[in-house]
């Protein structure tokens, strides 16, 4: 932390530009990973999503786009996965969703504050209490999946099941590495000596 506040105060003190080119955003859910869903409830066209019991590819990932080994060339991607089986010195149950803002996002967009919970707005993440509770939504879901619009899926009661995420923390952060300059930080003073040595070399005498 303390070398990157150096870098940007560097940078801001010489008016030297610098822009974000990738964000990841992290929810990590103290609960199974069988509890939790999520998808997208604003789809982009062209990019291919995960219907809700469609199969995927690992037990204990679940992908919300559809990439087909493409995904370093797409603005964003995010999924859902077993964090306590990844890193194997958690001893209790956490589900992380992740969000992925890729270089091909921050070529076409800027970031600006509020962008971050605007990006995660557009995907529900589900918790539900009981298996039981989570198939009947899923079913009930799945049956509108293809043609629900937006703001109508309040209507099949997910709302009660929401994870609401605030990435004002991360914006806030990310706002204010843009005004940390050099005179803000408590960085040792250099001294220079100005006093010259000459080195005086004696003629030889004719």
């Amino acid at each position: 932390m303390d070398c990157l506040r150096r870098v940007v105060a560097f940078l801001n003190s010489n008016m030297i530009q610098f822009s974000y080119t990738g964000i990841d955003i992290a929810v990590d859910i103290k609960c199974p990973f069988r509890h939790v869903y999520a998808f997208c409830n604003k789809k982009a066209a062209g990019v291919k999503y995960y219907k809700v019991f469609e199969y995927q590819p690992y037990s204990t990932t679940h992908y919300i786009e559809k990439y087909d080994n493409t995904h370093n060339r797409v603005m964003k991607r995010s999924y859902l996965y077993d964090k306590s089986i990844k890193e194997n010195n958690i001893t209790y149950p956490i589900t992380r969703f992740e969000l992925k803002l890729q270089s091909s996002f921050f070529n076409r967009y800027s970031y600006q504050y509020g962008m971050l919970q605007d990006e995660i707005n557009r995907y529900h993440i589900l918790y539900f209490p009981t298996l039981q509770e989570k198939d009947a939504a899923l079913s009930l879901y799945a049956q509108h999946e293809d043609t629900i619009r937006r703001r109508d899926l309040h209507t099949l009661g997910l709302e009660r099941y929401r994870i609401y995420p605030d990435t004002s923390a991360i914006e806030n952060f990310l706002m204010g590495l843009y005004n940390v300059y050099e005179h803000d930080l408590d960085l040792p003073v250099v001294e220079v000596d100005s006093e010259f040595d000459f080195l005086f070399v004696e003629e030889p005498e004719v």
